[in-house]
């Protein structure tokens, strides 16, 4: 089996999670549905590119973009402690999904994505946090499951 990806840079992040995959003895069913969801990164980046395209012809970018002044939160703040809240409890769901692999993992990663979206999720974290006037910023993460991986 081969992954494909849009660019040489992807190729070192997707061949990693791809030998992490074989490593843990998915399915092949497992493996290929990622595979689904990481030849897609191509098609966001494109999709974001014509967006981007089309706001510069009809709209000045002030209106669309954030300050370019906006001062992180102070850590004390309760928009950025949920948010941040939110977003690991986000990560763990995926690690547990992924890591039972499909289907057994599939509610999961299912609930996952749920948990990103509407005014209880993180979308309505990270709007709260906007709305006080601050950046979006995410804290570092301690948990060692989520470690920066060095660029390839």
């Amino acid at each position: 089996m081969e992954v494909r990806c849009q660019s040489q840079e992807d190729n070192g992040l997707y061949g990693r999670i791809y030998a992490t995959l074989v490593a843990l003895n998915w399915n092949e069913e497992g493996i290929q549905s990622v595979q689904i969801l990481l030849s897609s990164h191509g098609d966001l980046l494109q999709t974001f590119y014509h967006v981007k395209l089309g706001l510069n012809r009809h709209t000045p970018p002030a209106t669309y973009l954030a300050a370019a002044n906006l001062a992180a939160p102070p850590a004390t703040n309760l928009e950025h402690r949920t948010l941040q809240q939110r977003f690991a409890h986000l990560l763990h769901t995926l690690y547990v999904g992924y890591k039972n692999g499909i289907p057994a993992g599939a509610n999961k990663i299912n609930g996952a994505r749920s948990s990103m979206l509407g005014s209880s999720g993180v979308e309505g974290a990270l709007d709260a946090l906007a709305a006080k006037g601050f950046l979006v910023v995410f804290d570092p993460l301690s948990d060692p499951r989520f470690a920066p991986i060095p660029h390839p």
